[in-house]
């Protein structure tokens, strides 16, 4: 019969696989059937000796989150369902070095959303609910609007801006 692991060495295997939320760390040794007590000095240990940490996961998950086209809220509400402080989603969103209202623009180009018609009510409707869903706010649809005006003004093709200006064109 194989050995049942100690709660630190379960969440070493965890840790060893990817970065964790403590909140995370400790719901999947509640799942697996570790004491409360045991679960909650395995994971002390491991924040003490810098295994874990809410801030490092933050850092990361926002840095993989923006790179798969997500808005600052989006990437703030899925931290906080995995038990981030919001002091440490804050700082997070702070220190990540994205343009969001670049990004907003990039992603909207890429989504071929500047080729519509937004004059009409519908259309700029459904537009604003995809760009809100994927977490941009209304500043960032705000930025598009008048950036979009401005190269119409100074008729120069959305693609042609955002090549000269290294925005990062989403996938």
């Amino acid at each position: 019969m194989a050995k049942r692991l100690t709660a630190y060495d379960y969440l070493i295997y965890l840790l060893s696989k990817r970065e964790c939320s403590a909140h995370q760390l400790l719901q999947k040794l509640r799942e697996k059937g570790y004491e409360a007590q045991e679960s909650e000095q395995a994971l002390e240990i491991c924040q003490s000796k810098n295994y874990q940490s809410d801030k490092r996961f933050a850092e990361v998950f926002v840095h993989d989150q923006a790179l798969s086209r997500f808005g600052p809220q989006n990437i703030r509400q899925k931290l906080r369902q995995k038990g981030v402080s919001n002091e440490d989603i804050e700082q997070a969103l702070e220190q990540a070095q994205v343009n969001w209202q670049h990004q907003a623009f990039a992603l909207f180009i890429a989504k071929d959303f500047h080729n519509l018609d937004l004059k009409d009510p519908k259309v700029k409707a459904k537009v604003t609910r995809g760009m809100l869903s994927k977490g941009y706010e209304f500043a960032h649809l705000q930025y598009i609007s008048q950036t979009l005006k401005t190269l119409q003004e100074l008729n120069i093709s959305p693609l042609e801006f955002i090549v000269e200006h290294d925005f990062t064109l989403p996938e």
